[in-house]
């Protein structure tokens, strides 16, 4: 949702693309916290809906990359554009009350 100032409340990841790679997930919404999602499936909805309430950070730990391979994250914010690629672990901001309207997902 960039350059439309919409801010990113949930998501969904389609882990059934990723064959043989298992994701954990949390994630930090506004006025909630961080919450751990445990292991996710295509099902799992990270963040909130219906509550109008941003997500502002990500965690993403993947088991079973190819060797060599990492899961990477980059977050788009208001304001702000996009933050730098960080490989597997957390990002976002926690408790700094950034918008987050994009995030990018990859393996490489």
């Amino acid at each position: 949702t960039t350059k439309h100032s919409l801010r990113l409340e949930a998501l969904q990841i389609d882990t059934r693309l990723c064959k043989g790679i298992k994701i954990k997930a949390s994630a930090h919404v506004q006025n909630i916290g961080n919450i751990d999602y445990g292991y996710i499936d295509h099902n799992t909805i990270i963040g909130t809906t219906g509550k109008g309430l941003r997500l502002e950070a990500l965690s993403l730990e993947a088991e079973g990359l190819p060797a060599g391979k990492k899961l990477y994250i980059q977050m788009h914010f208001a304001n702000d554009g996009w933050g730098r690629a960080v490989a597997g672990g957390d990002a976002g901001s926690f408790g700094l009350g950034k918008e987050v309207q994009a995030i990018k997902i990859w393996i490489a």
